[in-house]
């Protein structure tokens, strides 16, 4: 599954930039929020395939991944709460791209906060 993730969740980060293109989006907004989401994903892949491997899960080795992981999850929340791309939203005129910016940016907090 983390073949998969490493498509959609880049293209998550493309859909921000396009619904706040047409409010000034920078392509260095849609830069860092892709890699944020690579370092999440490959971060997580790297923890998970070392526990699988039989190597012992002796504290920071593989909670150091799981942080590193967070950090790139981190920097996306970030983004979308605090930083380019929320700035963007709130200073869109089209309402439209307020709501959907909303509905996104809630389901990247509590969905991807809550999925093992």
């Amino acid at each position: 599954s983390y073949i998969d993730w490493l498509l959609t969740v880049p293209l998550m980060c493309v859909e921000f930039y396009l619904l706040l293109k047409t409010a000034g989006a920078s392509v260095n907004m849609l830069w860092r929020l892709i890699g944020y989401s690579v370092l999440m994903l490959v971060a997580g892949y790297i923890g998970e395939v070392s526990a699988k491997m039989g190597q012992p899960i002796r504290g920071f080795e593989n909670f150091g991944w799981g942080v590193i992981s967070t950090i790139g999850w981190a920097g996306i929340v970030y983004e979308i709460f605090f930083g380019e791309a929320k700035q963007l939203a709130d200073g869109s005129s089209d309402a439209n791209v307020r709501v959907a910016f909303n509905l996104l940016r809630g389901f990247v907090l509590i969905g991807w906060a809550i999925y093992p």
